[in-house]
């Protein structure tokens, strides 16, 4: 309750100074549209990027950023040219005069409420006893509902400045494509590594096993001794044996069969267990 206290009178001091702002806007409003018609027709004097209205332009909405982030808690981006950043100036002086009535109601019905704690012994119930209890609950009433605009106040605020210093919807489709792109090239990367990795699996492996077992059977078949040819036999059953585990073991890592079975963690014990056998155990991972 206190937080949500102290939240709500951060957000009352934000929009008292977006009102105290308005005024300032609502005169460099007139000034700027009094300086643009002085200089119709000269060479960009104050118009443009780098003229002197949307300097002040930048600077003034600039500020306004800065006060939603440290009373609103809203992170707006900086205004990237003078032309919003204008616009903006422009459009939101009516907002925080709003914001100001608001704030105007709200002092008016915390007086009037205040008359239910003070106002038993300051007036005379004998005379004025119903006036006083509308007056009291009516307050109350109206500084509920002037608590609820001033956070419209704030969202309005909020909002006119996304709409006018965020990214357009072209800029918002840009950084969209670039991350993107990011990322399926990162994937397209780890499906190379990966790629690689088995590729080197499978040559290191595998393929010299299937060499070796290849080698054995060619020295039995041409062995006239039938003991010697015995034993190749056996050996290269045994290269077989042990080509078909590295065969699983590379065809597990591709894609772990316990992902499906257990899950992550039935997975994970398992490539423990491969790589630390009973590891996993003594340490307590189950």
């Amino acid at each position: 309750m206190r937080s949500y206290l102290i939240r709500r009178l951060r957000v009352a001091v934000g929009v008292l100074l977006g009102f105290l702002s308005a005024v300032v806007e609502l005169v460099l409003t007139l000034a700027s549209g009094l300086w643009l018609l002085l200089t119709l027709g000269r060479s960009g004097a104050g118009r443009g990027e780098s003229g002197v209205v949307a300097r002040v332009a930048r600077r003034w909405a600039d500020g306004q950023r800065c006060r939603m982030a440290r009373w609103y808690g809203s992170e707006i981006a900086p205004p990237t040219s003078g032309a919003p950043a204008l616009a903006f100036v422009a459009t939101r002086w009516p907002v925080g005069l709003l914001g100001g009535m608001v704030l105007v109601c709200a002092l008016i019905g915390g007086g009037y409420a205040s008359l239910l704690l003070w106002g038993w012994a300051a007036v005379d119930l004998s005379r004025w006893p119903m006036t006083m209890g509308v007056s009291g609950f009516g307050g109350m009433f109206l500084l509920f509902l002037a608590a609820q605009g001033v956070r419209a106040v704030a969202l309005m605020d909020e909002r006119l400045a996304r709409h006018f210093l965020g990214p357009s919807a072209r800029q918002r489709m840009q950084r969209r494509i670039g991350e993107l792109a990011e990322s399926r090239a990162g994937v397209v990367e780890a499906v190379h590594d990966e790629r690689r990795r088995i590729e080197r699996d499978l040559h290191d492996g595998v393929q010299q096993r299937l060499v070796a077992l290849g080698m054995l059977l060619g020295r039995a078949r041409r062995t006239p001794d039938a003991e010697k040819s015995a034993a190749l036999l056996r050996q290269a059953h045994e290269e077989s044996q042990q080509a078909l585990v590295e065969l699983r073991e590379v065809a597990w890592r591709v894609y772990p069969a316990a992902l499906d079975e257990g899950g992550l963690a039935a997975a994970l014990r398992r490539c423990c267990a491969r790589v630390w056998p009973g590891c996993w155990r003594t340490r307590g991972m189950r």
